[in-house]
């Protein structure tokens, strides 16, 4: 397109901002007072906006006054509450396409947080009270954020304690089936607020969590709940915000859950490989103290010969050593040799006188 400036610096300055408009996709103004935006720029700009609130129909939505007034009061009574909020309404070809493929009756009301976008679920009876605090209440994602080192801290999955019960994602940066999740993941965190948390788990940041519930291909979903885990069945077209909600409030009863799996750290690996030597062991202690209290034969000791003769009567003196034998001594004694004994020198004195 070429554009032709003539005229005065005037003239120039308005062709030049009239190019610079004609360049930018800028939300232009509707009759019905809210911003309205192509679907080709929708996404781009939910990117960009911190918040951002789409009316989304397809077709003329020739009866959608009532919505658009709402959607009005709305956008003023929240100026000043919610910061950075954006209200704009788009024709889209099918809402379907931006639900997750839940099909909505009628327009749909998207709400953009950081690009992830969660429906309006009372769009049948709009109202901008209720719609004003179901805007407030969602200001910021309710999906949480696990790794590794929160994980069992946040969950105490394997105790069963009472932190609740716990929705979790496992997904992977180069996953495209993941980031389709996402939104779906959001919305149902919405809807079951107060009742289930959701969290995802990022396995490029927590190989311990990959390793521990052998997780093989992301997106994997399980659902903790009392000291137990159930795996959501995933289909090749992906899940619905409405499974999502029937599988947390009761269809989790439908599959077989399992004892939630042990976190694989050193100190239970540890416990793993006592137990495990405990039980090879064990039975050897048992053979091992069975024959230590068997009766054996022993050869006897000089201590049990003394007092083998202590009980027969024998005389033994104590104070020679245990080192010298006892018989040289019974004979000296009972020996009738007799003594030669020197004559006394005074005696023999005395006889010479």
């Amino acid at each position: 397109m070429r554009i032709v400036i003539f005229g005065s610096s005037r003239s120039a300055w308005l062709g030049v901002t009239l190019l610079v408009l004609l360049s930018c996709e800028l939300p232009l103004g509707s009759e019905s007072g809210l911003s309205s935006v192509k679907e080709t720029s929708l996404l781009s700009l939910a990117k960009q906006k911190k918040r951002l609130l789409v009316f989304a129909y397809s077709g003329d939505c020739e009866d959608c006054s009532h919505q658009r007034q709402v959607l009005r009061d709305v956008k003023e009574q929240s100026e000043g509450v919610i910061d950075g909020l954006h209200v704009i309404e788009s024709q889209v070809q099918s809402t379907a396409s931006w639900t997750g493929g839940e099909f909505i009756q009628g327009p749909a009301l998207l709400y953009f947080r950081a690009g992830s976008p969660i429906i309006y679920d009372g769009v049948a009876d709009w109202d901008s009270d209720t719609l004003g605090m179901w805007l407030t209440t969602n200001q910021d994602s309710m999906v949480l954020s696990l790794d590794d080192e929160t994980f069992e801290h946040d969950t105490q999955a394997a105790t069963g304690a009472t932190t609740g019960h716990w929705m979790v994602m496992f997904s992977e940066k180069e996953c495209e089936a993941c980031d389709r999740m996402k939104s779906v993941w959001d919305d149902a965190a919405s809807r079951l607020h107060g009742q289930v948390l959701f969290a995802q788990v990022d396995l490029d940041r927590s190989p311990g969590l990959k390793k521990r519930f052998s997780i093989a291909s992301p997106p994997a979903f399980l659902y903790f709940r009392q000291g137990h885990q159930y795996e959501l069945p995933i289909y090749d077209q992906g899940l619905q915000v409405t499974e999502l909600v029937s599988f947390a409030v009761s269809g989790f009863k439908k599959v077989v859950g399992e004892k939630v799996t042990l976190p694989a750290d050193e100190g239970a690996e540890l416990y793993q490989h006592v137990a495990m030597l405990v039980a090879v062991l064990f039975p050897f202690g048992i053979i091992g103290l069975l024959l230590q209290k068997s009766p054996q034969k022993r050869q006897p000791s000089e201590d049990d010969e003394e007092e083998e003769e202590l009980q027969n009567g024998e005389d033994i003196n104590l104070d020679v050593p245990r080192t010298h034998t006892l018989e040289p001594l019974t004979k000296q004694r009972t020996s009738t040799t007799p003594v030669r004994r020197r004559p006394s020198t005074s005696r023999s004195k005395s006889g010479t006188d």
